[in-house]
């Protein structure tokens, strides 16, 4: 068994729901996923960064610059209902085939180009020397309405969220914080048995707002651009 300590995994499907291409798309020169690999070399914790992806041209890519690769995922595990829990699991026990067998494991999504080196290592810092399953990255909510809701039919029509009582409570309440989708730094335990990351077993690391924005869409991504050049 090979004695690794810390490895990335940059999880990079081929496709893409409503940016196609999203994972390799042009940001200001580079391919996206180019910022996730290189952050994750500027920590110098990894003992390897590895691509995990069901494209050829993603691996490619990646491998350039500096990820590696143990072959492609099959498609069953590239699917829209497919979790970044059951990706990491898959390839952890992918690589107890080949005897590694790492303690600490941090997923690292390929569209992130916010992402710092600086939070990952205060994260590694956190899940070293805590009890955590994981450590990830969050943003905090700038407000937080008591008078949210959803819509209901396609007449815009409301629905609170809060009822009266919930919304009274609700204007003392304490920060509320949300998933950066940046990273994921998880013990070997805890993504081999799929614990969840969103529980009381977890922790995070605090991202300052102009380095926040989950790129879903193509204004995803020009927000994101705008805050690349202030960053």
């Amino acid at each position: 068994m090979q004695n690794i300590c810390n490895i990335a995994i940059i999880i990079a499907r081929k496709g893409s729901r409503r940016i196609k291409n999203k994972n390799i798309i042009n940001f200001f020169g580079k391919p996206i996923i180019y910022y996730s690999i290189y952050q994750a070399k500027k920590t110098k914790i990894f003992d390897k960064i590895i691509i995990s992806t069901d494209s050829k041209k993603i691996k490619r890519i990646a491998e350039k610059y500096g990820a590696i690769s143990y072959g492609l995922r099959p498609k069953k595990m590239s699917q829209d209902c497919i979790s970044t829990i059951d990706v990491i699991s898959y390839e952890l026990k992918n690589l107890l085939k080949r005897k590694i067998k790492p303690v600490n494991i941090c997923c690292i999504y390929p569209a992130a180009p916010l992402i710092s080196h600086k939070d990952i290592k205060i994260a590694y810092k956190m899940i070293k020397n805590n009890n955590f399953n994981y450590v990830f990255s969050a943003g905090a909510h700038q407000s937080f309405s008591a008078n949210s809701f959803k819509k209901i039919g396609n007449k815009n029509k409301i629905k609170l969220l809060f009822n009266s009582k919930q919304r009274e409570n609700i204007k003392t309440m304490d920060k509320v914080y949300y998933d950066a989708a940046q990273f994921y730094w998880g013990k070997y335990s805890a993504w081999i048995k799929k614990k969840r990351i969103f529980s009381e077993s977890s922790a995070f690391v605090e991202v300052k707002r102009h380095r926040l924005q989950d790129i879903n869409t193509y204004e995803d991504l020009t927000f994101a651009k705008k805050l690349f050049k202030i960053t």
